[in-house]
């Protein structure tokens, strides 16, 4: 089997790829209906898409040697999370850490293999026959004025952090979740921060290693404190996820290597997840790597299978109103003062319903509120225009050094995604707005800049 790229010009084949998009669409539609219906096993339907989604990431690397390729890393993760629960379950008849096995029987798989197969086709809908471009960047910005740019977003986020520090230093983690003060907004504004920064030092920068050695160190204290001292897992894993996305743009690293190091940095994830806060304690819930590996990212699975025993025998669909409230709640707490009682985003109304207070881990999923306010419907729906909308701005991020925001749209996406499926909607649009609208600003004051040198 040849490559689809050729040497040339780097061109898909399009003949070759709309035939393979709408076989693997089809496959993944047929499935996930199946499924949902009763007539095949939902095992069956969880194993096939897999398999799809294996295949499409052969093919996407075979064509692209890119391992962020929508369909290599965000595709292949997310499907990953959503389906090992079900088939590992099914294949060893072990629980998973508070997972039992009767949830199969429940409406939890079904809505995985649904989401699952959602993101799917909204993958195969928003890729396209890629051309790489060389970059149409100004060469005033190639004079390190955008890296400059991030080291003094990086130094912002690093004196952010350590104040932080300082003010919940005692704290236990999760304490005081939705309770908005000028601590939750020091909070937000730092993680927003933080890819901005990276984002703006590496797409900067013609360094051999990316970064330069003051620019390593702030990130890395950065990091330090954020991960030991705050157990904030999305300060590790968001930037990590972006320098390896620039080091394999720059050929700076084989993809091999970089996919060891994400599959590094995503242990991490999990192994801060299984540590109780403040105690040091791993929590040995599995016997098992794999079901260890399954405990924390089986999280939508968990609260999916909560939420399913409630919606809408006991309450009724909502109808929307957790996304409207999630739009309506972008803007930090703080500056709105909304309370908990007058919020209606997601996360807070699964506590509501299931009393369940706040630092306990399970958090809540894209899925989950996909079916609490549509039903089955929406679950698949609404993961095809995620998927669709988040995956079409791939190839808007080719160029070397994008200068409007559109090109940094899928690098955060990506990056966010893998935190983000674990998040309602108001944090998945923060976690990526945030640092978007960081960056839209910054990029505005550099053409500003750049305007009044020319004149």
């Amino acid at each position: 089997m040849h490559s689809d790229l050729t040497a040339n010009d780097g061109r898909w084949h399009r003949s070759k790829w709309a035939v393979s998009r709408l076989a693997f669409v089809l496959a993944a539609l047929v499935s996930a209906v199946l499924a949902a219906s009763g007539v095949a096993p939902v095992s069956l339907g969880a194993a096939t898409l897999l398999i799809v989604s294996i295949l499409m990431l052969i093919i996407a690397y075979r064509c692209t040697r890119d391992i962020f390729h929508p369909w290599v890393f965000t595709n292949g993760y997310l499907n990953y999370v959503l389906l090992a629960p079900i088939l590992y379950m099914q294949s060893t008849g072990s629980e998973i850490g508070r997972i039992p096995l009767s949830s199969l029987s429940g409406i939890a798989p079904t809505v995985m293999v649904l989401c699952a197969g959602g993101w799917t086709i909204g993958t195969l809908l928003a890729t396209s026959p890629i051309a790489q471009r060389p970059s149409s960047a100004p060469t005033e910005w190639r004079v390190g004025r955008v890296a400059s740019l991030g080291t003094l977003v990086l130094s912002i986020s690093l004196l952010m952090t350590m104040v932080l520090y300082v003010l919940t230093s005692g704290e236990t983690y999760g304490a005081n979740q939705g309770v908005y003060t000028g601590v939750s907004a020091l909070s937000t504004l730092s993680e927003g921060l933080l890819p901005v920064g990276v984002l703006l030092s590496c797409a900067g920068s013609e360094r051999r290693f990316l970064l330069s050695s003051s620019q390593w160190l702030i990130l890395l204290s950065t990091m330090g404190i954020s991960l030991l001292g705050l157990s904030s897992r999305s300060a590790v894993l968001t930037p990590a996820l972006l320098l390896a996305w620039y080091a394999t743009r720059r050929k700076q690293i084989r993809p091999l290597k970089a996919l060891v190091a994400v599959v590094a940095v995503v242990a991490v994830f999990n192994w801060v997840g299984n540590v109780r806060a403040g105690s040091g304690e791993v929590v040995q819930t599995a016997s098992n790597p794999w079901a260890r590996s399954l405990v924390d990212t089986s999280s939508p699975y968990q609260v999916t299978d909560i939420l399913g025993q409630l919606v809408p025998d006991i309450h009724p669909y909502y109808e929307g109103s957790t996304y409207v409230a999630a739009i309506a709640s972008f803007a930090p707490g703080i500056l709105t003062q909304d309370s908990n009682d007058q919020r209606t985003t997601a996360s807070l109304e699964f506590r509501r319903l299931t009393g369940v207070g706040s630092g306990q881990g399970l958090g809540f999923s894209l899925p989950s509120e996909a079916y609490m306010n549509f039903g089955l419907s929406g679950v698949i729906l609404i993961s095809m225009a995620v998927s669709l909308i988040g995956s079409s701005f791939y190839n808007r991020s080719l160029k070397g050094i994008p200068t409007d925001v559109k090109g940094y749209v899928y690098p955060v996406f990506m990056a966010s995604m893998v935190y983000g499926i674990r998040s309602d909607s108001l944090g998945q649009i923060k976690s990526i707005g945030y640092p978007l609208l960081i960056a839209a600003i910054s990029l505005a004051v550099m053409k500003r800049r750049l305007s009044k040198v020319r004149q």
